[in-house]
């Protein structure tokens, strides 16, 4: 079962026999393309939607440092976070943010073991049965783990210079790129065996990158855990 579809890059042709034709890289960017145009059905839709609430009233927020109304309370998407962030974090919280700040309260800041695995449990479930769904927030789920660790671990590596700075903003911005649309692609297909032969003729490098990075900095060279801050709660345990 395909759904969103387009003219300028059918989801649909990723089920054709030309599609596993196609090189690594070719694969690559005609999802990616693919993935772009289908988000702007889902921008539309928020923004139409914030803009009616806003014209109702019902968007205020208070006010800023600087004294200026804020008119962000009913804002469902940063358009520029989900394209242009170099980092997983920052890319998903970009997505549908009122049910961000839901999960945050009603399963993250309770569930008193593995928090991550949970809000994203409860996320697949949410959104129906569809195995689309469990396979993309379950990989949603590992590359988030895998990106805190590298993150990390990697990061302080690269900031003794302004150069090896922006050489890790721009390689985490590729990997962005290229998480999100390997990630999110199965909403597409939503079937099983589709999204997982697709993601074979990508050789599940992303999922094998991600694996990696979470044995090697979990198992084989792991890192002390940053201790908490006094204010911390106590009652919430970390992942």
């Amino acid at each position: 079962m395909m759904t969103l579809p387009s003219r300028l890059c059918p989801p649909q042709g990723m089920l054709e026999e030309t599609f596993f034709d196609k090189t690594f890289l070719q694969k690559t960017f005609y999802i990616l393309v693919c993935m772009i145009v289908s988000r702007q059905k889902y921008y539309f839709a928020w923004i139409l939607g914030e803009s009616l609430n806003l014209a109702a009233g019902f968007g205020f927020n208070g006010y800023d440092k600087t004294g200026q109304p804020r008119w962000d309370l009913m804002e469902n998407v940063s358009i520029w976070d989900v394209e242009l962030a170099n980092s997983l974090k920052i890319n998903i919280g970009g997505w549908n943010k009122r049910t961000l700040v839901w999960l945050r309260r009603v399963v993250y800041d309770r569930a008193p073991y593995h928090r991550t695995l949970a809000v994203f449990a409860v996320s697949a479930f949410w959104h129906g049965f569809y195995p689309g769904y469990y396979l993309t927030f379950g990989t949603a789920a590992l590359f988030t783990i895998a990106a805190r660790l590298m993150r990390r671990n990697v990061r302080p590596q690269f900031q003794d210079t302004q150069v090896k700075r922006h050489i890790y903003d721009a390689i985490t911005f590729l990997f962005t790129r290229m998480a999100n649309v390997y990630i999110t692609f199965p909403f597409l297909t939503l079937e099983l065996m589709t999204s997982i032969k697709v993601y074979a003729a990508q050789y599940f490098w992303l999922h094998l990158v991600a694996l990696v990075a979470v044995v090697y900095y979990t198992v084989i060279s792991p890192t002390p855990r940053t201790p908490r801050p006094p204010h911390a709660h106590n009652t919430v345990k970390q992942d």
